[in-house]
């Protein structure tokens, strides 16, 4: 019979972003395929990471709070066709924030041809990836 030792604040977070099916790369490539960019800040992760060790389940809880986070998000981001990045908080995962209201927004105009502008690296882009 042998004992475990329940996981540190540092190694949740770790488990949140350093393997390749990390839970935060998931939801971001999720979202980016729908031309949203996703952010979460160290002092959210370190809140989910805080909140997992409340519940006592360690890194079990993780998925469940990332889900609860993301999901109306998922829905929102989407329909909301001017969201292109969206950050994550630890007002946010607190639940005393929006989780749209730090999401940059532009306007993207979709149909007729019209350019479909995109933002990366802080330069603005046509839907082909040309600067503008």
């Amino acid at each position: 019979m042998t004992t475990l030792a329940e996981l540190t604040e540092e190694q949740l977070v770790s488990i949140l972003t350093e393997p390749k099916s990390a839970l935060t790369k998931q939801y971001a490539k999720l979202m980016a395929m729908e031309g949203v960019e996703l952010e979460f800040t160290p002092d959210a992760l370190r809140e989910l990471a805080a909140q997992a060790l409340k519940k006592g389940t360690g890194a079990r809880a993780l998925r469940g709070l990332i889900e609860k986070l993301m999901l109306d998000l998922m829905y929102e981001a989407p329909d909301g066709g001017d969201i292109i990045h969206v950050k994550i908080t630890r007002p946010v995962v607190r639940g005393e924030a929006s989780r749209l209201c730090g999401a940059s927004r532009i306007r993207r105009r979709r149909k007729n041809g019209w350019v479909k502008k995109q933002w990366r690296n802080g330069n603005r882009l046509t839907q082909d990836g040309n600067q503008i």
